[in-house]
Parts: C-alpha cells; sequence; structure tokens
C-alpha cells in the first residue's frame, strides 16, 4: 500500500485546510500542551485581510494586525500550544495553512433572565398515594 501524496515520513503533526498537509514537519519546538485558548475565537476567515505586511481585520479601524509580516513567511502551527496565550491556532486563506494570530475576544452569552412569578401562597406538594 503506498502512502497518500500529501504524507511525509518527518511529519509529526498533520492538519487539514482543504486537504491535509504537514503542519509540523519536526523542526519546531514542541509545545509544552496542546491546549485550547477557550477565551479567545479564531478571526473568520472572510474578515482577513492578506497583505505582504501582515495579515489584518477587515471593518476595523485602525487595522487590527492579526499577525505581522509577511504572511508566506510565517511558521505555521498544528494546537494553540505553538502560539502565545493571546493568540490562536487559525486556517488562514492567506497561505491555505494554520498560523498562530491573534485571537479575538469570545463573546459571552448574555445572562439569561427569567421573569419572576408572581405567587401569592407558597403551595404544598403532595405525592399520591401508593
Amino acid at each position: 500500500m503506498t502512502a497518500p501524496d500529501w504524507q511525509q515520513e518527518s511529519c509529526r503533526y498533520y492538519c487539514i485546510y482543504k486537504r491535509p498537509y504537514c503542519c509540523d514537519d519536526g523542526s519546531l519546538p514542541v509545545p509544552r500542551d496542546h491546549e485550547l485558548h477557550s477565551t479567545l475565537d479564531c478571526p473568520p476567515e472572510d474578515d482577513q485581510i492578506c497583505k505582504s505586511t501582515g495579515i489584518f481585520l477587515n471593518g476595523t479601524a485602525p487595522a487590527v494586525v492579526l499577525a505581522k509580516g509577511n504572511p508566506k513567511k510565517q511558521v505555521w502551527c498544528a494546537s494553540d500550544g505553538y502560539c502565545q496565550e493571546d493568540q490562536r491556532c487559525c486556517p488562514s486563506p492567506c497561505v491555505r495553512r494554520h498560523l498562530c494570530m491573534a485571537g479575538l475576544a469570545r463573546e459571552l452569552p448574555q445572562e439569561i433572565l427569567l421573569p419572576e412569578l408572581d405567587v401569592e401562597e407558597e403551595e404544598e406538594l403532595y405525592l399520591p398515594e401508593e
């Protein structure tokens, strides 16, 4: 059985962006952990503006920098563990790979307020006799 054309002998981790690719060829230091930076979200791919000076978030003024420098020269990542605490390992259409990018603050759901019940008298609960 032959290996798929995307499979590499020295690959430590594979990721998928449209198709599988090697996102850690063994040249990167192994992260301490692969914990998800769960308080942050990845920027939507449709909102990423690709320039030779970096990746920017569309619709922000001043422009929010998601990744500094030429996207094609950024180090790929296999999990949030490869990134700084304020970053996420996110898919980017700029390079069609996963990169460490500034994470966006996750919007927490609004507290659900239930209407207060107007109870005049406290009723006793009776269980049916068996």
